[in-house]
């Protein structure tokens, strides 16, 4: 089943033509990542199926039903919950109130209880420290905290922006194979990432965005042996 679908998505901001005619297909189940280099359109995808920036062309349907009209938080009812770039998380408040700053929606209040427990399962670092304030944690951990906050809200797919952005190596591996944790636990992800190697390792299907523009799209392992793919951003 497809959960999402962009049919010619376009996005401008003022002249300047953001996005153009993207087509993409979410699959429920999978691990779906577009990747590019900066600049490419990645997170004005992402705003884009949140409603935070309007599509000057185009469709977004989620579970065939079309989604154009909702606003951002009937959005975030229906379950898509986006981690953004950078993780804004709330930096004075604490670990637990973070979490429970991602249960307001109606259909995760009244599990709130559950989910946090499931998060800090799936997270130790997070119980450990749950009454700290959230500034006090390392990148990895704030990244951990932010991906937490996401789950608390139940998500029907979770998109995420760049998760591994300013994170060491080691970091970068830990957090991509709790993505792959995740998504082997049911949840649909749509992972946006400069880490174009990492990424589509971890990956069903990918989509390669360059200026705009969808330029290639297949079954991710696929898309590792493209000689584009290997050229333009695998060094090889």
């Amino acid at each position: 089943m497809i959960l999402l679908k962009l049919e010619n998505l376009s996005v401008r901001y003022g002249d300047v033509l953001a996005l153009r005619e993207a087509c993409v297909e979410i699959p429920e189940g999978m691990i779906t990542s577009l990747v590019g280099a900066n600049g490419a359109g990645k997170s004005t995808t992402l705003r884009a199926i949140s409603g935070l920036v309007p599509c000057s062309h185009g469709s977004l349907y989620f579970e065939d039903r079309s989604i154009d009209p909702m606003s951002t938080d009937q959005r975030v009812e229906l379950g898509l919950i986006q981690i953004p770039e950078g993780r804004l998380i709330f930096p004075y408040m604490t670990v637990g109130e973070n979490l429970e700053m991602g249960s307001m929606t109606k259909r995760s209040r009244k599990e709130r209880n559950e989910n946090q427990e499931r998060v800090m399962e799936m997270f130790p670092i997070l119980r450990e420290k749950k009454n700290q304030l959230a500034s006090t944690l390392s990148g990895g951990e704030q990244q951990m905290l932010a991906i937490a906050r996401g789950l608390m809200a139940k998500p029907r797919l979770l998109m995420l922006d760049e998760p591994s952005l300013g994170l060491s190596p080691l970091l970068v591996k830990e957090i991509f194979h709790t993505l792959k944790k995740i998504n082997g636990q049911g949840m649909t992800i749509l992972l946006v990432e400069q880490n174009v190697k990492q990424s589509l390792e971890i990956a069903h299907r990918g989509y390669v965005l360059e200026n705009g523009r969808i330029i290639l799209s297949a079954a991710a392992q696929d898309l590792l042996k493209s000689d584009h793919v290997r050229k333009a951003y695998l060094g090889l």
